[in-house]
């Protein structure tokens, strides 16, 4: 096991059947925006941040079913989530991302 301490408090989890440390901090009235959310790294941080207790915007590609799917999935499982569709490259949809998180 991966023993380390910084801010938060290690908590021992597994994944995939080997010894991993995870953080563990108390986000209770704080908001985050994940762009790229709705898959990959950007999903495994939406979930950290969620199971720390803070709301996340999820931002995904309007035209990607993922976004809206993770949401629904994510919010069945008691999570504090949003969709907060748009494109980064455009800043008018960045301002709306921002403004809807």
């Amino acid at each position: 096991m991966i023993r380390a301490q910084a801010c938060g408090r290690i908590v021992a989890a597994t994944e995939r059947g080997s010894p991993m440390a995870a953080m563990a901090y108390d986000l209770k009235g704080r908001t985050a925006l994940v762009t790229g959310g709705a898959s990959g790294i950007g999903l495994a941080l939406v979930l950290q941040l969620a199971r720390g207790g803070a709301r996340v915007a999820i931002n995904h590609l309007g035209t990607d079913p993922r976004g809206a799917e993770q949401v629904g999935a994510l919010r069945g499982q008691g999570l504090d989530v949003i969709g907060a569709p748009g494109d980064v490259g455009d800043a008018a949809d960045c301002e709306r991302m921002v403004t809807t998180a």
